[in-house]
């Protein structure tokens, strides 16, 4: 039964192992009573197709562990009586003979619900021929790696009630009231059903592992599964939802209500310029023992703009950026930028054969560089320019803007997967995502002019993007770390 399974069926939302550490073990419940109507529903379902209560509620178990995990192949503990009706004189012993098993169910979601419910209880059925197995023996025969758990959760069915009998007035001399249990176990999760005039559901869960109102989501999320299979049992499993209609469209939609009021057609080079032209004797960048204000970064990145027309850079030209963390990578993003241009990210520290790699998928007609780093380049038939030796020839450009438009849909920069999965993509980042990603964060967490932000991420990550454009466009400082202090 087990043969060939390789995880197990987590619920996805356990607490981390960092959070977990700091929080005692101690355990909570949740519980609800099913409407008499939804619990007569079930009971008419189980009586019409030859189910039993507790084959539904497993089935429901099951497709939802089906849907967190992701998985069709899931696995969870059930309990049984241990009371077979073919043992002499069982029903005259006196004891528990409860054990846990493990219950294997596949979910296809091209199947009826009824036939998978089926299936279910066929599987069920199944198991009762090892209802005396040690779950540590199940643990080992399951093939799982030592250490690792088979169950996270336990579904238990108690289906075996104190008498109601003996909490009635009569004539008995022995009776029985306010009888109350405690149940734990040594399983994250245990979920527990008792059937009745309204099906009574609870969940134990240890707080350490789980928490409370993620257990919640999960209770209303079956009581939603349960509904839904009274009102479709002939329907394919894969209309199920966990979410009933009103839910879902307070997630997709109430809360998904996200659009802001920004000039989307101002791109991230010209809102550095309105800023430049704001407070142009403000300090911009702080990098080692140079500091420059807004006006200095303003005129320089126009003035490598100007040279860059004239190599014959033209709007959407992808130019690669292979430069130390200086000034000039400032300089050289926010030209390419204003040039209409889109720019390359090349990290010095990347091996040869990635930068080969990215400058022939990119085909980069140009490359900004500096004298020390060149000879690092693997060969290339792009153009390289070094800028520590046309520094004169930059100088003497205008340090008014170019004239040259961007718009939102073009690119600004053109970055490249890690290749984990394959080989590398080179992703198109366009103008109004970079713009959308940092107004966003300008406004939550927020930045504001007196802000200084430390910059030490390399270019090529995304996330460079926000640390060097969010304080330029915001008036604040940015600090730029070098790579040995990153």
């Amino acid at each position: 039964m087990l043969e060939g399974l390789e995880n197990t069926s987590r619920l996805g939302i356990s607490r981390e192992k960092e959070e977990t550490s700091s929080i005692s073990d101690s355990f909570a419940e949740i519980e609800t009573h099913l409407s008499p109507s939804l619990s007569n529903k079930l009971k008419g379902i189980a009586q019409t197709h030859r189910l039993t209560l507790n084959t539904i509620l497993q089935g429901m178990w099951g497709l939802l562990l089906s849907r967190y995990t992701g998985s069709r192949d899931v696995v969870f503990g059930v309990t049984v009586s241990g009371r077979a009706m073919d043992l002499e004189g069982i029903e005259s012993m006196v004891g528990l003979f409860i054990n846990t098993l493990p219950l294997r169910l596949k979910v296809d979601s091209s199947k009826p619900i009824l036939d998978y419910l089926r299936s279910v209880q066929s599987t069920q059925t199944d198991l009762s021929a090892f209802e005396h197995s040690r779950l540590s023996d199940v643990q080992k025969w399951s093939g799982l790696p030592s250490g690792q758990a088979l169950l996270e959760s336990i579904l238990v069915f108690e289906n075996y009630h104190i008498d109601q009998s003996l909490n009635e007035e009569g004539s008995a001399t022995f009776r029985m009231s306010n009888v109350q249990s405690v149940e734990r176990t040594n399983f994250p999760l245990a979920f527990y059903v008792t059937p009745g005039e309204c099906v009574h559901m609870r969940f134990v869960f240890q707080t350490s592992q789980l928490r409370y109102e993620a257990m919640e989501r999960v209770m209303d999320q079956a009581l939603h599964l349960l509904e839904e299979i009274v009102k479709g049992i002939q329907s394919p499993v894969s209309l199920v939802s966990l979410m009933s209609p009103e839910k879902s469209l307070e997630m997709l939609e109430k809360w998904n209500q996200s659009h802001a009021n920004y000039d989307v057609d101002l791109c991230v080079h010209d809102r550095f310029q309105v800023q430049a032209l704001k407070t142009p004797n403000r300090l911009a960048l702080i990098s080692g023992e140079e500091q420059w204000t807004y006006g200095e970064l303003n005129d320089r990145s126009n003035q490598l703009a100007h040279y860059l027309q004239k190599q014959g850079v033209q709007p959407e030209t992808l130019v690669g950026l292979y430069v130390n963390r200086s000034p000039n990578m400032l300089v050289g993003l926010l030209g390419i930028l204003k040039m209409g241009a889109a720019y390359l990210p090349m990290d010095p520290s990347f091996p040869a054969n990635r930068l080969s790699m990215m400058l022939e998928d990119s085909a980069t007609p140009l490359i900004l560089s500096e004298s020390g780093l060149v000879n690092q380049l693997p060969p290339t038939e792009s153009t390289i320019i070094k800028l520590d030796e046309v520094t004169q020839s930059i100088a003497a450009e205008p340090v008014t803007p170019v004239q040259a438009e961007s718009f939102p849909e073009q690119s600004a920069y053109v970055i490249f997967t890690s290749g984990s999965t394959g080989r590398p993509k080179g992703v198109q980042i366009p103008h109004r995502a970079l713009t959308n990603f940092l107004i966003s964060f300008q406004t939550e967490p927020g930045l504001v002019p007196e802000d200084v932000l430390v910059a030490v991420t390399t270019l090529s990550f995304d996330i460079a993007a926000l640390e060097l454009f969010l304080p330029l466009i915001t008036g604040a400082r940015l600090v730029l770390a070098d790579r040995e202090v990153s």
